[in-house]
């Protein structure tokens, strides 16, 4: 299906906003979600909400939103703000409760692809069982065995560069933070990350010797290296499989980086 959903300033930021509806089946749809914007409201961030932007345009009776006409609007799960990918919304309560409860008894499928500097092991398929604590003073996660939650990522190598790796990461139940904290813990470092590595944004001159102007450079990626691509769910006695493509960034990133270390 091909529609989008535009955002006028400020409810997105300073500049109008644009995003794909990737799926649709009556009042529950999945929303494209760039970086730097949170689905729902959360303390540890001050970023625009999604969601919040969505009832505005709904209420206000704007046309692109005149399929989701309605006084209510649910979201069905969480996705760090750093991350790229989509949001599942819904305007019926009825196939919210369901989908939450499906949500909570993993039987969702959420699958993110993630970049990573190469690694030292050969291992190509990690399995990650940490219980995750938050810290709201840090506002961050760690691993505690006694007060964390049960959480479970599987990790899987699907590309191996001379100095990148490409790794898929699945999981039924998306803590914030999860992908991050359990890829740091199996050491995978993800291009980006500040908060659990410490691993620094990819730019040309890492990959160029003579690279010139490098007090002026652009990295190739200007955010964290993460991105939600699909998300597998039951509705209404069916399995939907909703794929959201790589953000433009990352995927020529992805296709230079193959091209340089193939050279």
């Amino acid at each position: 299906m091909h529609q989008e959903l535009r955002f006028p300033p400020p409810l997105l930021g300073l500049r109008p906003v644009s995003l794909a509806v990737l799926w649709k089946q009556g009042q529950t749809f999945a929303v494209e979600k760039p970086k730097d914007i949170l689905i729902e409201e959360h303390p540890w961030y001050e970023l625009p909400v999604l969601a919040n932007a969505i009832r505005a345009q709904m209420e206000a009776g704007k046309k692109d939103f005149v399929n989701f006409l309605s006084k209510d609007l649910f979201s069905i799960h969480l996705l760090d703000p750093e991350v790229s990918g989509m949001a599942i919304l819904t305007c019926n309560k009825k196939e919210c409760d369901s989908l939450r409860n499906d949500l909570g008894s993993e039987q969702f499928l959420f699958q993110f692809t993630l970049i990573t500097e190469r690694t030292s092991f050969d291992e190509s398929e990690l399995d990650c069982d940490l219980p995750i604590a938050i810290d709201d003073k840090q506002k961050r996660i760690f691993v505690s065995h006694k007060n964390g939650k049960k959480s479970f990522t599987h990790f899987r190598r699907i590309s191996q560069l001379p100095y990148h790796e490409v790794w898929i990461a699945e999981t039924a139940y998306p803590r914030l933070h999860q992908i991050r904290l359990h890829a740091a813990e199996k050491g995978l470092r993800i291009l980006g990350e500040s908060l659990y590595t410490q691993t620094p944004l990819l730019h040309l001159s890492s990959l160029k010797k003579r690279f010139k102007n490098k007090d002026q450079e652009k990295p190739l990626i200007d955010s964290l290296a993460l991105h939600l691509s699909s998300v597998q769910f039951p509705l209404n006695n069916e399995t939907i499989k909703v794929t959201s493509p790589l953000p433009k960034k990352m995927s020529v990133a992805l296709s230079y980086l193959k091209k340089v270390n193939l050279a």
